[in-house]
C-alpha cells in the first residue's frame, strides 16, 4: 500500500502558482541559455520554460506543453543537452525526446518498456547509462545510451533487484548509484561498472527513517540527505569517497525541528542541497512549509537556519531543486498547479518568495538545464 500512497501523495501535493514571475525569452540552449522542464502527470505532458539567469523567472518555451506517455513522472536531461528522458509511470515506459536549440521537444518512437511503475531516473555522469527505478516490480532497469541518437539498449545485467525503489541519485563523478527503498526504509548503494553492471557496496542497504522518498547529494560528493515520508524526519549520511559507502551522521535521522522530540506532524516530500553546499532545504506538507538548515562543512550535520521554517502560499508541495548559481530555489506545488520561486540569501540561506508560475496542471518533477 505504501507504494500507491507515495505516488498519490506526490500527485495531490503538486500544484501552486508563480504569478509575477515573468522573464525575457531565450532562443538557444547554448552555454548562456537556461531551460527548465516540468512533468505534468495528470495530463500526460511536459511543460518547457526559458529561465532568466538574473532573476530566475520562468517563461514558456514556444510550443509548450509537449505530449508524453501516461502519468509522466521523473525527468532527466542528457549531459549533451540534445536528449531528454521521461519515466511514464502509468504505462511502464520511458520516452526519449530530442531537444531543439530553442528548447522545443520532439518525441522519438517507440517508447522503451521498463518495469512496473517507474518513478525515478538517473543518468551517469558521462551520459552513457540511464537508470530507472521500478517501484512495483522491485527492481532497477539499466540502459546503455547511444550518444549520437539517444536510443536506449538494456544491458545484459538488467534488471537489478531492490525493494520498492523510488528516488535515485548518483555520486558526482558517477561511481555510485543511490536508491531509496520505500518498503524497507533504507537506501541501497551500488558501484557502477563501465558496462552498466551494479554491485552492492559493502554495508548496503543502509537504514533510514520510514518510507524514504527523495535523495540529494551535495556537489562535492561528501554527504547524502534523505526525506522520510512517514516518520516526519530526514536522514543524513557521510559518504566514503573511495567506496561510496554511507555512514549515518551523528543524531540522524533528524526531526524537522532538530529537537530531541518531534514537535510537528509535517511530512517531508523532498530534500535539496544548494550548489554552494552550505544549505539544505526540506519542503513539507501538513502544514505546508519549507525547512532550512545550515550544513556543517566537515560533518554534514544540519543546524536550523534563522527564520526556518519559511512559509509559502502553496497548498501542496512535491519537489524542490536549486539552480546552478545557487541563487534560487524552485518548489513544485500541486494544489495550485504552479512552481514557486524563492531567492536564497547567500550569507544566511534565508528564503524570500519572488513569485510563482502557472503550470496549468499539477507538476510532479522538474529539471533545470544549465
Amino acid at each position: 500500500m505504501r507504494r500507491v500512497a507515495l505516488f498519490f501523495l506526490f500527485i495531490s501535493a503538486l500544484s501552486v502558482g508563480l504569478t509575477g514571475c515573468s522573464s525575457s525569452s531565450h532562443t538557444s540552449n547554448s552555454a548562456s541559455a537556461r531551460l527548465a522542464y516540468v512533468t505534468l502527470s495528470s495530463v500526460n505532458q511536459i511543460a518547457g520554460f526559458n529561465v532568466d539567469s538574473s532573476s530566475g523567472a520562468l517563461s514558456p518555451v514556444t510550443g509548450s506543453p509537449f505530449a508524453t506517455g501516461q502519468s509522466a513522472f521523473a525527468i532527466v536531461v542528457h549531459p549533451s543537452k540534445k536528449f531528454l528522458y521521461v519515466a511514464n509511470a502509468g504505462e511502464n515506459t520511458v520516452s526519449l525526446f530530442t531537444m531543439s536549440n530553442a528548447g522545443a521537444l520532439s518525441e522519438v518512437a517507440p517508447r522503451t518498456r521498463v518495469g512496473d511503475h517507474p518513478l525515478g531516473l538517473a543518468l551517469s555522469a558521462d551520459g552513457n547509462l540511464l537508470f530507472v527505478s521500478n517501484t512495483n516490480s522491485n527492481n532497477l532497469s539499466v540502459f546503455s545510451i547511444n550518444t549520437g541518437t539517444g536510443a536506449l539498449t538494456e544491458v545484459s545485467t538488467s534488471p537489478v533487484l531492490t525493494d520498492s525503489p523510488t528516488a535515485l541519485a548518483i555520486l558526482p563523478g558517477g561511481s555510485t548509484l543511490y536508491v531509496a527503498n520505500s518498503n524497507s526504509s533504507s537506501v541501497s548503494a551500488f558501484s557502477i561498472g563501465s558496462a552498466g553492471s551494479l554491485t552492492p557496496v559493502g554495508g548496503s542497504p543502509y537504514p533510514t527513517g520510514t518510507n524514504p522518498s527523495a535523495l540529494s547529494v551535495d556537489s562535492a560528493g561528501h554527504f547524502l540527505y534523505v526525506a522520510n515520508l512517514d516518520s516526519q524526519t530526514f536522514s543524513g549520511f557521510s559518504i566514503t569517497s573511495s567506496t561510496g559507502g554511507l555512514t549515518p551522521m551523528p543524531g540522524s535521522p533528524y526531526f524537522l525541528t532538530l529537537g530531541t522530540t518531534n514537535t510537528t506532524t509535517s511530512t517531508p516530500v523532498s530534500v535539496a542541497v544548494d550548489t554552494t553546499n552550505n544549505y539544505l532545504f526540506v519542503p513539507v506538507v501538513n502544514p505546508v512549509n519549507i525547512y532550512g538548515y545550515a550544513i556543517d562543512g566537515t560533518s554534514g550535520v544540519p543546524s536550523n537556519l534563522s527564520g526556518s521554517p519559511f512559509t509559502t502560499s502553496a497548498t501542496g508541495l512535491a519537489f524542490s531543486l536549486v539552480d546552478a548559481s545557487g541563487k534560487f530555489l524552485y518548489v513544485g506545488n500541486q494544489g495550485s498547479s504552479s512552481i514557486s520561486l524563492f531567492d536564497i540569501a547567500s550569507d544566511t540561506g534565508a528564503l524570500t518568495s519572488v513569485g510563482t508560475v502557472n503550470t496549468g496542471s499539477a507538476p510532479t518533477s522538474m529539471v533545470l538545464v544549465p
